[in-house]
């Protein structure tokens, strides 16, 4: 139309368009011309809802986009123009004139818009639709706008549980003040920095101690067992945490309280007995009984137990034996750093299988026939190196000096004998 009157002014273009009767032509004209007073005389004479909404849609001019929505009167059509149309600014103007809670309901959900969503949520008010938005919207957005609108603690806590985005849950999370919404969360959660926010904010032992004992997540575990303060339910963490490190930390804070005198003596017998290695080391830590320290160095099935025991252990015999017979080289040296017994050392320094042991005994001799012997032909240099800085022989350290294995045990040597004051 545009192009037919291009020849005329624009009172004639005007007065051509109230000519027209053809309702497909009015909307090309209102859709197309770049004319406001032109595009307003077409748009006039329009009546039909799903003209004036695709006029709405495409119209060139903004202006004309939005007087065609004043003068829609279906919801439907205005949704139409919300989701369709090409100008965000005119959507967001069609979503502010539905009333139809429902139509506002599907826009916030799925609209690609993020103007039209956001509007459309602001303008519902129907609680349960409300909620249907924070369970299916896509826009992670639009739920976190939308956990500020509800105060439902179910809906809250039902987000904080299953929300995949981190801002969602946690602003949800905010919102929860509840108990029993929080121990839901502790609970039930499927991500364990939402289980660990709630659990500083839940006041309920019982909750941080179920969290203790079966929270899948260490951190979590920690965190509830940080703030567990009652010496009755850290008996139960210890007694049935899944867990071992939830034992173990169970027992420490249990013995932190037994300095006050609040802990039972019954609870380091079960601590002794677990079936963890790493509970049963913490225990033997204030393990007072000589018995059941010599009893744990000599026959529990873990080194690491048996190496804790040997470094409290003062009973010598026990010691002698550790160095000598334990089939586990961290056990032994621990056994010869502690051990008395000369004999022991000697034999450990000359011919155990562990150089770590060897070196230890090398550490604690002066004898100086196992010094020389160390000092010429163990294979590993850390101990060779240790017994050339044992050594008092001059004439061997200068034999060492002069035709060592390496350069390091000359250098050592060297050194030694500089140390000796030797010239």
């Amino acid at each position: 139309m545009d192009r037919a009157l291009a020849g005329a002014d624009a009172a004639l273009r005007r007065k051509a368009v109230d000519e027209v009767e053809s309702e497909a032509l009015l909307v090309e004209i209102a859709m197309r011309s770049s004319e406001t007073e032109v595009a307003k005389a077409a748009l006039r004479k329009l009546r039909d809802d799903a003209a004036l909404a695709a006029v709405a849609n495409a119209a060139t001019l903004r202006a004309i986009a939005l007087l065609a929505i004043e003068r829609i009167g279906s919801d439907e059509a205005l949704a139409n123009v919300a989701r369709s149309a090409r100008d965000p600014m005119v959507a967001k103007a069609g979503v502010k004139r539905i009333s139809d809670q429902s139509l506002l309901a599907t826009l916030a959900q799925s609209s690609a818009h993020q103007l039209v969503c956001q509007t459309a949520l602001k303008r519902l008010k129907d609680a349960g639709l409300l909620a249907d938005v924070l369970q299916k919207s896509v826009n992670s957005d639009v739920r976190r706008r939308a956990v500020e609108r509800t105060s439902d603690l179910r809906e809250l806590a039902d987000l904080a549980c299953r929300d995949p985005e981190p801002e969602v849950r946690a602003a949800a999370l905010a919102k929860i003040h509840a108990e029993w919404a929080l121990a839901q969360v502790v609970a039930e959660s499927g991500f364990a920095d939402t289980r660990r926010d709630a659990l500083l904010r839940v006041r309920d032992g019982t909750v941080r101690a179920r969290a203790a004992k079966l929270d899948a997540d260490p951190e979590v575990r920690k965190a509830a067992l940080a703030r567990l303060h009652n010496p009755r339910l850290l008996e139960e963490v210890l007694r049935e945490a899944t867990h071992e490190d939830a034992r173990v930390d169970a027992l420490r804070r249990l013995r932190e309280l037994n300095k006050r005198g609040l802990a039972k003596p019954e609870l380091a017998r079960l601590a002794e007995q677990d079936e963890s290695w790493r509970v049963r080391r913490e225990a033997l830590r204030t393990e007072r009984d000589a018995d059941a320290l010599a009893r744990f160095a000599k026959e529990d099935e873990a080194w690491q137990v048996r190496e804790a025991a040997v470094r409290r252990v003062r009973d010598q015999a026990v010691l002698r034996n550790r160095a000598e017979f334990d089939k586990a080289w961290q056990v032994r040296r621990a056994a010869v750093e502690r051990v008395e017994n000369q004999r022991v050392i000697l034999q450990r320094a000359r011919s155990d299988e562990s150089w770590s042991v060897r070196l230890a005994a090398v550490r604690r001799t002066e004898d100086p026939a196992v010094l020389a012997n160390r000092a010429q032909l163990d294979d590993k240099p850390e101990v060779r190196l240790c017994a050339i800085g044992r050594l008092r022989d001059t004439v061997l350290l200068w034999q060492l000096l002069r035709g060592g294995a390496d350069e390091a045990d000359r250098t050592a040597a060297r050194a030694r004998l500089a140390e000796l004051e030797v010239p």
